[in-house]
């Protein structure tokens, strides 16, 4: 449906769902096996829908799922009823949303909200989600990378069997500081020479011994190190970027425009991670990017563990805004969930090529049916 009308919006859900993984999924700050997402679905009076999707993660914005439900419940009872006369009207009303303290408390709880209003707008006017934000969608098709969480040997043997034949020209590793030599050079093993091997460390290192492992990593020819150091030891990772041993990427210790600036000031990282949900929604997202480029650092597209295709849509369009990512990670779709939420999961494939949603709102169409099992196993 598309219409020049305002936009009513009429009503919301918020529901909380689970998706089981096909595989454990663990590294130094947390193991599991299923996710619990909150998606909120909008609704305007000539009976449009649109979705979003939040995945609240303690370690990264302090929010968890029973946080997201209870801020969205107050919340989206203040939009119901409520008309805009325009994308730029829309755009405009939440850019003011997203200054007030409560918003700035809960992340990935604003980012499902924004995502539902942005996808309903796009179905409503006719324009895919970078459209709506005043982007050209410049890119069709985009490459991701494999990301290798910390698996038992077997398992992982073979998660990389099945990604060889994908040949991926980037992959990450997960490592936890013990055994991160042996890691790398197993994935070496079996990925080949071709693919370009950075690491995650989601703060598992110390400053003790991080400069040795470092070191022990560019020597395996790694390119960059993810998060080596915890989010609040700034000062740790500013001087292991000054021995320029290799890239530092920052992604729990720049969940926001604020805390990105902030590391970059202090010298702390060359790589910003930017994910939809830990950022605070798209616009908030491109806001992020814009402010991260323009001090000199570069961005690299993240994602959460587990996400569906919702909020890898929601990626996917960012990416196809032309930023300069230094790589891009998600759409997994089954290739992790048991289950998907949309009815064309977008997943990687060969490469890790992804075709880029070109339809309305965030270009995909979520199943009714998977939504709700997946709300009934919550």
């Amino acid at each position: 449906m598309k219409s020049v009308l305002p936009l009513v919006v009429s009503d919301f859900e918020v529901i909380p769902v689970k998706l089981n993984f096909r595989l454990s999924v663990k590294h130094s700050l947390a193991s599991r096996d299923y996710t619990n997402n909150v998606v909120v679905r909008a609704a305007s009076s000539s009976g449009v829908l649109g979705y979003g999707e939040g995945v609240p993660r303690k370690y990264v914005t302090g929010e968890s799922v029973e946080s997201v439900l209870a801020f969205l419940t107050t919340f989206t009872g203040n939009f119901r009823n409520t008309a805009f006369d325009s994308p730029v009207d829309l755009i405009a009303h939440l850019e003011t949303l997203e200054k007030l303290p409560e918003v700035q408390a809960n992340h990935s709880a604003f980012a499902a909200f924004e995502l539902a209003m942005l996808d309903l707008a796009g179905h409503h006017w006719g324009l895919t989600l970078s459209a709506l934000a005043g982007c050209e969608q410049c890119l069709k098709q985009l490459v991701y990378s494999l990301v290798v969480p910390l698996l038992p040997v077997e398992a992982c043997k073979v998660m990389l069997r099945q990604a060889a034949d994908y040949t991926f020209p980037h992959v990450k590793v997960k490592i936890s500081g013990d055994q991160h030599v042996e890691r790398v050079r197993f994935v070496r093993e079996m990925l080949g020479d071709s693919a370009e091997i950075r690491v995650d460390a989601n703060g598992a290192l110390n400053q003790a011994t991080g400069e040795k492992i470092v070191a022990e990593l560019r020597e395996l020819g790694v390119v960059a190190i993810e998060q080596p150091y915890s989010a609040e030891a700034l000062e740790d990772t500013a001087r292991l970027k000054k021995l320029g041993l290799m890239d530092i990427v920052l992604d729990e210790g720049a969940t926001s425009l604020e805390s990105a600036v902030r590391a970059i000031e202090a010298g702390a990282c060359d790589i910003v991670n930017v994910r939809v949900s830990k950022c605070g929604g798209f616009l908030a997202s491109l806001r992020l990017i814009d402010a991260v480029l323009k001090k000199g650092c570069a961005v690299q597209l993240g994602a959460q563990v587990g996400e569906s295709s919702i909020l890898s849509a929601a990626g996917a369009q960012l990416a196809s805004t032309g930023v300069a990512f230094r790589w891009l990670e998600g759409c997994f779709g089954r290739h992790l969930l048991d289950a998907d939420l949309s009815e064309r999961p977008l997943a990687f494939g060969p490469g890790g090529l992804v075709n880029v949603p070109t339809g309305q709102g965030l270009g995909i169409t979520v199943s009714p049916g998977a939504l709700s099992e997946a709300g009934s196993a919550y």
